[in-house]
C-alpha cells in the first residue's frame, strides 16, 4: 500500500523520520513526505537539514509547510496554521497518515482537527523513548553519525492510531454555502447553522469575521 504522510514537527526530528519506519514495517510506503513546523531558529537551520538528508536517502520527496512564527501564540497564527495544513492536504491525493507526535500543543491540534476535515486521514502518534530522551535539536549538534542515526530511527518507535471521524464533503460543502449565503443575508435556522452559530462562525445568521476565515479554509 503507498500513501503519504504529513506530520508536525517541533524540536525532535526523529518523530517525523520513525513515523515512516513504522509504516514501512506495516508494508505501507510513504511516497511523499509534508512536515508542518514553525519559523523557530533551530528547527529550520539545524532539525529541517537532518530531516531532508534522512529523506533525501530514501529516495522520498519532502516538502515544508512553515509557519513564519517560533510559536502560537494568537488566534491570526492559528488560522495561518490552518490554511498551512490545508495546504499540505490539498497537495496530495489519497490515503494519508498524519502524525501529530512533534510540535506545539496548539499545532498539533490544529493539525488533528484539519485530518477530520480534509480526509481521507489515519491519525497518529509516535511512540519512542529514544527519540523523547535523547531526541532534542540542541543535542544532536556535534553528535556522531551513529548517534543521529539511532535518534531518528529509534528502534523502540511504535506507532499509535488515534480514531477519528472525518467530516463527508458534503457537510464541508453545505457549510460552504450557509457562510456564503451569510455574506449577503441572514441564514435559515436548521442544525447546521446552529453548529456554526455555536462555533462563532454566525452571528444570528450573519457570517463574522471568524466565519470568513472558515469559509475561505473550506473553498
Amino acid at each position: 500500500m503507498r500513501a503519504s504522510l504529513i506530520s508536525t514537527m517541533g524540536m525532535s526530528p526523529g518523530v517525523v523520520t520513525s513515523a515512516m519506519d513504522c509504516l514501512l514495517k506495516e508494508d505501507i510506503h510513504v511516497d511523499r513526505v509534508g512536515i508542518i513546523t514553525t519559523s523557530h531558529d533551530a528547527i529550520l537551520k539545524t532539525g529541517i537539514p537532518l530531516i531532508e538528508r534522512e529523506f533525501e536517502r530514501a529516495g522520498v520527496p519532502l516538502k515544508l509547510y512553515i509557519v513564519e512564527k517560533d510559536d502560537i501564540t494568537c488566534e491570526e497564527d492559528v488560522w495561518e496554521m490552518m490554511f498551512q495544513v490545508k495546504k499540505a492536504f490539498s497537495e496530495v491525493d489519497g490515503m494519508k497518515y498524519v502524525s501529530i507526535a512533534g510540535g506545539r500543543k496548539a499545532m498539533v491540534s490544529v493539525v488533528a482537527t484539519m485530518a477530520q476535515l480534509f480526509g481521507p486521514s489515519k491519525l497518529v502518534h509516535v511512540v519512542s523513548g529514544i527519540a523523547e530522551t535523547r531526541g532534542r535539536i540542541d543535542s544532536l549538534i556535534g553528535a556522531s553519525e551513529s548517534t543521529i542515526r539511532e535518534v531518528l530511527h529509534p528502534p523502540d518507535a511504535k506507532l499509535v492510531e488515534i480514531p477519528i471521524l472525518s467530516y463527508p464533503i458534503e457537510w464541508r460543502e453545505r457549510a460552504a454555502e450557509i457562510l456564503k449565503l451569510a455574506t449577503e443575508s441572514s441564514t435559515p435556522v436548521n442544525e447546521l447553522t446552529t453548529s456554526l452559530e455555536e462555533g462563532g462562525y454566525l452571528d444570528r445568521g450573519r457570517i463574522t469575521p471568524k466565519g470568513r476565515n472558515l469559509l475561505s479554509l473550506l473553498e
